[in-house]
């Protein structure tokens, strides 16, 4: 999988290993994204964003309480509140001029332009 600005918000992701809210089994490119949903699982590579990784990851976060994970092979583990705030994003470099919004403290981050994902 390569991603690049993308926002996961709520679900649930269930299964036995290589399990993550955003990937189960990163093997490309994940660039500023995050995700807030919940992981259900019981075998091993279980994480709160990617369950396990052997690609690149970067910039990207995961709500701990929403997906009721305290690890991810890769990203960052934030906090409700720290996931709604504009200074937790673009301090890791994330562009709020021209692809994401926020209403900061109530809301999670939310695409203001059209931008494309590849799943291979």
């Amino acid at each position: 999988m390569s991603c690049s600005d993308l926002g996961l918000q709520g679900g649930a992701v269930t299964g036995n290993s290589n399990i993550g809210v955003l990937v189960g089994d990163n093997t490309g490119t994940v660039t500023s994204c995050y995700a807030t949903g919940t992981v259900i699982a019981s075998g091993e590579d279980i994480g709160g964003l990617v369950g396990a990784s052997f690609g690149t990851l970067t910039s990207s976060f995961w709500d701990t309480q929403t997906s009721g994970q305290a690890s991810s092979a890769n990203g960052t583990g934030l906090t409700t509140p720290e996931m709604m705030q504009q200074g937790t994003f673009t301090s890791a470099g994330w562009d709020f001029e021209t692809v994401w919004g926020i209403y900061e403290g109530l809301s999670y981050p939310y695409l203001s332009a059209t931008v494309y994902c590849s799943v291979f």
